[in-house]
């Protein structure tokens, strides 16, 4: 089993912040003004649009519109909330969602992604508070129980991690994003080969998935294998970016 300096296992709960997953939702059909009606069917086409695409800060700024416009809509100010937190503005997406729990009261969903907001602003503890709360309203979402597994992997609780990493996958067996988690955890707890184990079965069964194989550089790179760390970055990022990553492995490596 390969052992983490520091620097490693703080790289490696930030991979974990970013992993925490949230609810899809869509814009909803608020009625507005007929004169407006366009407009905001745009703006919301645009913000759907952008996140599908991963473009989260052009999503946040559709969104921030949608919900001075539409300032009633529940929907919407969750898909703010969860764009901010995508695009790395974990606190400002505290602030919205807590903001959204005063407007429209305790709902599942709110206090969900409140839970991961929490989590992705380093806020761990809390987090697991407000994602518990929601798992005794809505036990089988696998989502809240594989963010669990994250709060509680952030939370130096390993053997609660991992029931809550089980039972995500009794209610969505085989779903990718969960294992994935799973991989984050194991390299967390100083497995690293498990962890790589796990991602190289991912890759290959979903191609499509950069984060996957980006995670698996990350760990090929930390453990030494550059070759692989820097094909595998190749296929997604520019060679820019695949110079600054190859450049920080060999940072952990010198260290090591």
């Amino acid at each position: 089993m390969l052992n983490m300096n520091p620097i490693n296992r703080i790289l490696i709960q930030t991979l974990m912040c970013l992993s925490v997953l949230a609810l899809t939702a869509c814009v909803t059909d608020t009625p507005v003004d007929s004169e407006d009606q366009a407009l905001t069917d745009s703006m919301g086409q645009m913000a759907q649009v952008a996140e599908r695409n991963g473009d989260y800060r052009s999503a946040v700024i559709q969104y921030r519109k949608l919900v001075t416009r539409l300032p009633d809509d529940q929907v919407i100010a969750l898909a703010y909330a969860r764009n901010l937190r995508y695009a790395g503005e974990a606190s400002a997406a505290v602030s919205v969602i807590q903001s959204s729990i005063g407007k429209f009261g305790e709902k599942p969903a709110l206090i969900t992604e409140y839970g991961k907001a929490l989590i992705a602003a380093g806020r761990s503890k809390e987090g697991l508070v407000q994602l518990t709360r929601a798992a005794k309203v809505t036990p089988d979402d696998w989502q809240i129980h594989s963010a669990l597994g994250i709060a509680y992997d952030l939370s130096a609780n390993p053997q609660m991690a991992s029931k809550s990493y089980q039972r995500a996958l009794e209610l969505s067996p085989d779903n990718p994003e969960i294992f994935n988690n799973m991989a984050l955890s194991e390299a967390l707890a100083g497995n690293i080969d498990k962890a790589i184990e796990i991602l190289k079965k991912l890759t290959s069964q979903n191609r499509g998935a950069a984060q996957f194989r980006q995670n698996l550089a990350f760990f090929y790179g930390i453990t030494g294998d550059m070759e692989k760390a820097e094909s595998l970055a190749k296929m997604d990022l520019n060679d820019a970016a695949v110079r600054n990553n190859i450049q920080l492995y060999s940072k952990f490596n010198n260290n090591r």
